[in-house]
């Protein structure tokens, strides 16, 4: 079954057209998750975990606080997990296989500011 085209966005990658969505930890709201899957056959998903730049500063002695920093997940960002997933043993057209998960420094090393 394909991913379901509301909330989801499309881009085209070496000619082969994906959707993905990006979601928000509903638990603790300092982590992204990524999912991605090839639009025609749909098949196996790449999901991958991103950690959101968090600013953490000390209130007490052993005691944090974190604000989180600007950030975006750009096309260029999908475009390197794609790829990344291709070159460790992704296969998008292939049914019935189980979720692919990344980890999210094997894509990038930080999420960028989007200004």
């Amino acid at each position: 079954m394909g991913m379901r085209k509301k909330w989801s966005r499309l881009i085209t990658v070496d000619g082969v057209h994906y959707r993905y969505h990006v979601a928000e930890d509903r638990f603790d709201g300092r982590s992204l998750y990524v999912c991605v899957q090839q639009v025609e056959p749909a098949g196996q998903r790449l999901w991958c975990a991103f950690q959101k730049p968090t600013n953490w500063t000390e209130v007490a002695p052993g005691h944090y606080t974190g604000r989180t920093e600007p950030h975006a997940v750009t096309p260029a960002i999908i475009r390197k997990l794609i790829l990344a997933g291709l070159s460790q043993g992704w296969q998008p057209a292939e049914l019935r296989k189980s979720t692919l998960h990344l980890p999210d420094k094997s894509v990038v090393e930080r999420l960028p500011n989007p200004f």
